[in-house]
């Protein structure tokens, strides 16, 4: 794509590790690049918010409202795109474009998606394809859609260049159009959020309670349209009043079964009640196996809001009720239908099942509206789908015999399952049970090349630990965000976490590693939590560091967790809290990995700061301790100062210095002489006249100011010529000394 002129400029460096490479596509709400990952070394998307109605790109980076009118709409877009980042992560499923992560920059808001390469569908299909080409793409399809549906997540923008087709064939749904609704709807915008041809009439109006599982039924049934009959549908606002919509079965230009055509024309009916209401329901006239669909899809139902009073059918408030009935008696498909049945049957494609389950449905909303009104229904957010229960798989006498599998058959079971689900071999959801397990593990040997035993090896197991498959975003419900760290409180306490980015090694986690630091609001003084990750995950035999650089810091096993260690007066060490604060970029947790070679976890520092002085502000400030750093200098009666740095409070430096002076000098008669905090000490010494000197010190943010005060201090002293003696800031750099 040719480069958009309000684009970030090539080579962009978005939060110092994503370079722009290049434009994937814009719209109105959202310009979407392709960039490489510069730590990772991978190729990613990168969606950026840009209104281009009310905002501009200023300083060729920075994204400014228009005007001081647009500055609201602005904030509240950036806020509602972040949102839909959020419920993208939560959703993990082969065929749904993943959200790996999300940032505010450049004055707006960003999130980072897995790249994925394949061609649209309209691409992959240049001509009219075969129904068994169109069955076996639009199985995962529908997986997907019935999966996005379960967590309350609505596509709105499914049309043949939202769908891509990778080289193996499997199908993604890319680029949603949720946020673009809601801003839409904010700043009446219609425009922006319809698709001619593939968006249904409910999508026209603002409302988006309007809208629900029958708008992407509708706007899938219109892409498979376009797909078979070289073209969409007529525009769902025009067929409101002069409906030209031809059939599916007279429009398609190749050989389907009746009843997938019937199921197409069923899904397009303009009214949205007279579609399917969930995917489950349209599955069972579309696709030749209803045996296969899954069982746990639920039930929904359409009703009308009640915040405007009108609960007449959409088309109806667009129409008027005369219009609506010289609509449906145009709208029965021109197809004839099944011998036996009623013309009406054939055009609903219900059966009594679904009736049942509209039913059901009704009378889960009356319970739930029921509960509202009587005040005992709380708001929450959606929460992510449940994780896959345990495996239940009982191993033969081989088997038995891996000592992986005698320490741990449990975890290392369920790693097997989330692997084999991950690369596509496992299609089960839930408890995965023996048969489905054996025949996933035989597909998996035959991929690579080994004997399709359906049990495990040694040799096979490894290679299982050893694949490098992605695990669910980390993320925090309802909690604050700094970076890539979370803030959450409640009334009794305070935790920050973070997950971990990266893991390279043999391990049975099929969550990500987490680090965690909390403070329970009665704390006192500097107590506060420390959690570095679970102790089962490593060979707890073998050392275990935390790693910043060319810094490295030993870790202690305590019990069920890893924290940190103890320094040689018995005191928790500070370094790991200090490493996190100081360090930029990840920092690494390594050790020996329980089945073989090394095991490391990368952790981001972005956002570790803020977060914890956060967390200081709302839960005692004393562990302030942890991250800030104290110096102090002791002078002797011969004025040589002996200084410490990298302390936790002022007492404990003075403290520190004191003793230090003590212990080392020659001269004795040890006093305070200065204590800085977070700043840079330095200083400088003069000769007033023969054989009296003259002395003078400073503390700031920066060395360079400190022996600026310090010149400053000791010329006030009445110091000639004066010159610096020594200098060093509080966590210990920019150390020198005279002699």
């Amino acid at each position: 794509m040719d480069h958009d002129e309000t684009a970030l400029p090539l080579d962009t460096l978005l939060a110092d590790e994503y370079r722009i490479d290049g434009i994937l596509g814009s719209g109105g709400f959202g310009i979407t690049y392709r960039a490489h990952d510069i730590k990772l070394d991978v190729d990613v998307a990168i969606k950026e918010y840009f209104p281009r109605d009310f905002a501009s790109r200023s300083n060729t980076v920075t994204v400014r409202p228009r005007s001081k009118g647009e500055v609201e709409p602005f904030e509240w877009g950036v806020s509602q795109f972040i949102e839909e980042a959020r419920r993208l992560a939560r959703l993990q499923h082969p065929n749904i474009v993943r959200c790996m992560r999300y940032f505010e920059g450049n004055d707006t808001g960003y999130f980072v998606m897995t790249f994925e390469e394949g061609r649209t569908l309209d691409a992959y299909f240049p001509r009219p394809p075969q129904q068994a080409e169109l069955d076996n793409l639009l199985k995962p399809l529908l997986d997907a859609l019935e999966a996005l549906h379960a967590a309350g997540i609505y596509h709105r923008d499914i049309a043949p260049d939202n769908i891509l087709v990778r080289d193996d064939d499997s199908p993604v749904l890319i680029d949603f159009g949720a946020s673009r609704q809601a801003i839409a709807r904010r700043t009446q915008t219609v425009a922006a959020i319809v698709k001619p041809g593939y968006s249904p009439i409910e999508q026209y109006d603002r409302e988006t309670k309007l809208q629900g599982a029958w708008s992407d039924i509708y706007s899938l049934a219109a892409t498979i349209y376009s797909v078979i009959a070289g073209g969409p549908p007529p525009d769902a606002l025009s067929r409101v009043r002069n409906d030209s919509y031809v059939s599916a079965r007279d429009a398609a230009r190749g050989a389907y079964r009746r009843e997938f055509l019937e199921a197409i024309d069923w899904a397009l009916q303009p009214d949205p009640d007279d579609r399917p209401v969930t995917v489950r329901e349209w599955r069972r006239k579309l696709l030749p196996n209803p045996s296969s669909t899954k069982a746990a899809a639920t039930a929904m139902t359409k009703f009308a809001p009640a915040s405007d009073g009108d609960s007449r059918p959409l088309v109806e408030r667009l129409l008027g009720k005369d219009g609506v009935g010289k609509l449906k008696s145009t709208l029965t498909p021109k197809s004839k239908s099944e011998p036996g049945s009623s013309p009406e049957d054939g055009r609903r494609g219900l059966r009594w099942p679904d009736y049942v389950l509209r039913g059901a449905a009704l009378v889960m909303v009356g319970v739930f509206l029921f509960r509202v009104f009587a005040g005992k229904e709380d708001v929450a957010e959606t929460p992510p789908p449940a994780a896959a229960a345990p495996v239940a798989i009982v191993a033969d006498a081989a088997e038995r015999n891996l000592p992986a599998l005698a320490s741990n058959p449990d975890g290392v079971w369920n790693k097997i399952a989330f692997v084999l689900r991950r690369l596509g071999y496992l299609n089960s959801s839930g408890t995965a049970d023996v048969s489905s397990i054996r025949t996933a593990l035989k597909s998996y040997q035959h991929a690579i090349g080994r004997p399709e035993t359906g049990t495990l090896n040694q040799e096979i197991l490894n290679r299982i630990l050893d694949e490098n498959v992605e695990l669910d975003p980390y993320f925090v419900p309802g909690a604050t965000v700094y970076g890539r760290w979370f803030l959450a409180k409640d009334a009794e306490r305070c935790d920050i976490t973070t997950g971990a980015t990266r893991i390279e090694g043999r391990t049975i986690a099929t969550e990500r590693p987490t680090l965690r630091f909390g403070r329970k609001r009665a704390s006192t003084g500097d107590e506060f939590e420390i959690y570095l990750a679970k102790s089962n995950l490593f060979d707890v035999t073998a050392p275990i560091n935390l790693s910043a650089g060319t810094k490295h810091e030993p870790l202690l096993v305590d019990g069920e967790e890893i924290s940190m260690a103890q320094d040689p007066d018995e005191k928790w060490s500070r370094q790991v809290t200090r490493m996190l604060r100081k360090h930029t970029g990840d920092v690494y947790i390594t050790g020996a990995s329980p089945y073989g070679g090394t095991l490391r976890f990368s952790f981001p520092t972005d956002g570790f700061e803020p977060a914890f002085r956060a967390m200081a502000a709302e839960c005692g400030e004393g562990i302030l301790y942890w991250i800030e750093d104290w110096g102090a200098v002791a002078k002797d009666s011969g004025a040589v100062v002996w200084s410490v740095v990298g302390k936790g409070n002022e007492a404990e430096a003075k403290e520190a210095a004191m003793a230090k002076c003590t212990a080392r000098s020659d001269h004795g008669g040890c006093e305070a002489y200065a204590s800085f905090h977070e700043q840079c000490w330095a200083l400088a010494a003069g000769e007033r006249r023969k054989d009296d000197w003259a002395s003078g010190w400073g503390a700031d943010a920066t060395i360079d100011s400190a022996k600026k005060l310090a010149i400053e201090a000791c010329e006030k002293d009445g110091g000639k010529n004066c010159e610096f003696i020594t200098h060093i800031c509080a966590d210990g750099s920019n150390e020198w000394s005279a002699n």
